[in-house]
């Protein structure tokens, strides 16, 4: 097997693992933030926007 075709089985792999989680919700609107499921952020950017500006 290819160097290309191992790093493509593994980015399969990756995204398929990643749909085993459900997708992370805003803490503050309940909005799904479109980051990686694995994420920790809990904000999505439109609240962390208006978190700034203030």
């Amino acid at each position: 097997m290819s160097e290309q075709e191992m790093k493509e089985l593994k980015a399969s792999n990756h995204k398929n693992y990643q749909k085993l989680f459900p997708p992370s919700v805003c803490i503050y609107c309940g909005s799904i933030i479109e980051d990686e499921h694995e994420s920790s952020m809990t904000k999505c950017q439109n609240c962390l926007s208006k978190e700034k500006s203030r």
